[in-house]
């Protein structure tokens, strides 16, 4: 078994990828399949710079997918890296890729986007290579800017970085150059013609316009029409090729773009679509017969032992750095901290203390809408809803990152949810201390069929042990006289709180277990995979 070693060729061998048709839904079946690549073959070498060329349904995504084992559907082929299958986890190990929506996590600078990347590097060596990327990026004049302010150019470079901050052997890039103006375009592609050089990793990257001032810094290409292979091979012998053929490019022409049209089926008419069909067609046959490869065995892709040369990150290295991340969000000096700090923190807090100003006069025995018990149930509601408010508000973003990072395989979703209580459950204290000293609610004359079911919720041990600390000094306004008896403080307690429950160990035990075990069928659920219909939201 070959080794990889330090020269790396990337190959694709006889690619068919038959994909399925969404059938309306995640319940309504996959509908109808399509054959979306038909005998692809391709070859990469480090430091080279492979543009997939073709227009909008060609399969230049699915061959990407196809290579990063990403893709959904039945393919036969091979995918080598070094003469080894590329299976997933080498993939996921060696490779990067780099779609076209990518989330960041806002409040952190472009620095600490790339420092928090889980990696196998640690200390100075991952400082080091996080200042050679922004300065390879030419993103070391915002390395301090909040990635909510990058323009597109900016945030496009910035998730390159991300992966390049890996050091993969081999990057894929879902059309890089989308949304971009043509300055941004060439600077993007001549950074990734640099790195491809400085760095020795190997690059394909998707175009759908190429431009003729990026045509100098590609070193192959690959022209697909509806799946199938028009030309795979250098840039230099391309045009030689397609001039053999009775193709020539001509003077002033973008070859580029030229031989992408010729590659591409008009559909202004019926008779303009069965000539361009049939030339096509004529094409893919023609490059075929010239370059014969031999088929590869019908077998799945990546079958068999595959050499893991580099180990990756460890399941607490990659915790702890979505621990700092969390933290680095939280106390951001910006707009999404001060948000962040307020949800958790302060929200509780602040409509308790409404809440207590609007039901600052009631007595104890008052009629209508302003009762005490309507004073304890509207708290009891705050305190829940306030704890909603503050998930929904800061959890989607974590839970979009998850799904786009779930594929490279760094972290699951139970690592995320541990990571994430570890940051929330402190400020959850804090906040509800603070609303505490606000106010208290008392379950005293509430209706038996609520007390009954608020023994199944934590706020009832809360409020008893609030009470039992607010009375512990109060003393009942009585003076002794030879008629008159005043209470005991016992006896005070008891006539306002009910004598104690023998049960209520047993109640707070249930309500502790309750608690645990929600939080651990919440990340049991992350360990399912995803349904297709959402892995296809996220990816698109």
């Amino acid at each position: 078994m070959k080794m990889i070693g330090s020269d790396y060729v990337l190959e694709a061998h006889n690619i068919f990828h038959t994909t399925e048709v969404d059938g309306g839904g995640c319940f309504n079946g996959a509908g109808n399949s399509a054959l979306v690549l038909k005998g692809v073959n391709l070859t990469v070498h480090s430091g080279e710079v492979m543009a997939i060329l073709g227009s909008k349904g060609s399969g230049k995504r699915a061959l990407l997918d196809v290579i990063a084992r990403r893709a959904d559907g039945a393919t036969r082929g091979q995918v080598l890296l070094n003469g080894s299958p590329l299976s997933k986890a080498l993939f996921q190990q060696r490779c990067g890729y780099v779609t076209q929506s990518c989330t960041f996590v806002p409040g952190l600078t472009v620095a600490q986007t790339l420092h928090y990347t889980p990696t196998i590097l640690g200390g100075y060596l991952k400082s080091s290579k996080v200042r050679q990327v922004l300065a390879d990026l030419a993103l070391s004049q915002v390395a301090h800017k909040r990635v909510e302010y990058l323009n597109i150019s900016e945030a496009r470079r910035l998730a390159i970085g991300i992966q390049l901050v890996r050091d993969p052997v081999m990057l894929l890039l879902d059309e890089p150059t989308q949304g971009l103006d043509p300055l941004s375009a060439y600077l993007l592609i001549s950074i990734l013609s640099n790195t491809a050089k400085k760095t020795g990793c190997g690059i394909l990257l998707s175009l759908e316009k190429p431009r003729s001032d990026v045509f100098p810094f590609l070193d192959r290409a690959l022209f697909l029409c509806l799946g199938g292979v028009v030309y795979s091979g250098g840039t230099r012998a391309m045009l030689e090729y397609f001039h053999a053929i009775g193709f020539p490019c001509p003077q002033l022409e973008n070859p580029l773009m030229y031989y992408l049209c010729l590659s591409t089926v008009d559909r202004r008419s019926r008779d303009r679509f069965l000539e361009s069909s049939q030339q096509i067609e004529a094409l893919v046959e023609r490059f075929s017969r010239e370059t014969p490869i031999s088929d590869a065995p019908l077998n799945n892709m990546g079958s068999g032992k595959v050499p893991l040369a580099y180990g990756k990150p460890g399941e607490l290295k990659v915790w702890s750095m979505l621990y700092l991340k969390l933290l680095a969000s939280t106390f951001s000096c910006g707009v999404v901290g001060m948000k962040t700090l307020f949800l958790r923190m302060l929200l509780l807090p602040l409509a308790m203390s409404l809440m207590w100003a609007f039901y600052t006069n009631v007595g104890d025995n008052p009629s209508g809408f302003f009762t005490k018990n309507g004073l304890i149930l509207n708290i009891l509601g705050l305190s829940y809803g306030c704890g909603i408010l503050t998930t929904i508000s800061l959890f989607p973003i974590w839970r979009k990152k998850f799904s786009q990072d779930t594929p490279e395989g760094l972290y699951s979703g139970t690592t995320l949810l541990v990571a994430y209580n570890a940051v929330s459950i402190p400020f959850s204290v804090v906040s509800a201390a603070l609303a505490s000293c606000v106010v208290y609610p008392s379950f005293k004359g509430l209706q038996p069929w609520l007390q009954d079911n608020t023994k199944g919720t934590h706020t009832r041990y809360a409020s008893s042990l609030l009470h039992s600390i607010a009375f512990q000094s109060r003393k009942p306004n009585c003076t002794s006289t030879a008629s008159v008896v005043c209470p005991k403080v016992a006896d005070f307690m008891h006539e306002r709180l009910g004598l104690p429950d023998p049960d209520e160990t047993i109640d707070v035990a249930a309500s502790c277990a309750f608690a645990v075990g929600l939080a651990a069928f919440n990340m049991l659920l992350y360990l399912f995979p995803m349904p297709r219909c959402v892995r296809q939201k996220f990816k698109d």
